[in-house]
């Protein structure tokens, strides 16, 4: 996945699928460069049905002390995902979806070295998938 993201409030966010949080994906607070550790509005269910929170990008397992670790773990690997012990328990109970209407890819440039963004998008908006944990409080968007 990506380094850098867009989050845009979703327009059509009827289309989605999702009846009940067509407010709240409307609402999506604008960012056209989120980062790691930045907050990012996701979809997910905490046990109450589906809901729009704002959690920090960077997965902060369980079981970790130091915070400093969150923005270390914002990428999983769909071959290691359900193996790794910062992922593991996450994948298995606590999975989401980021809306998203684009993300960054980068390519070194051959003629000066610098690196050049290519933002990837569709027509609509996308979703990602996420895992995420309780170790810090939600906000709503």
């Amino acid at each position: 996945m990506c380094g850098r993201f867009v989050q845009t409030p979703i327009r059509n966010a009827d289309t989605l699928g999702f009846p009940q949080l067509v407010g709240d994906l409307m609402s999506i607070p604008e960012s056209y460069n989120l980062a790691p550790t930045q907050r990012a509005s996701v979809i997910l269910d905490r046990g109450t049905g589906l809901q729009v929170n704002r959690l920090s990008w960077g997965l902060l397992p369980f079981w970790a002390k130091a915070k400093k670790l969150q923005g270390s773990t914002i990428n999983a690997r769909i071959e290691t995902v359900a193996t790794k012990p910062a992922f593991r328990s996450a994948f298995k109970k606590r999975r989401c979806l980021i809306p998203m209407a684009g993300y960054y890819e980068w390519s070194v440039n051959a003629e000066d070295g610098k690196k050049d963004p290519w933002f990837i998008h569709a027509t609509g908006p996308l979703l990602a998938a996420g895992l995420w944990e309780d170790t810090s409080p939600p906000t709503r968007p």
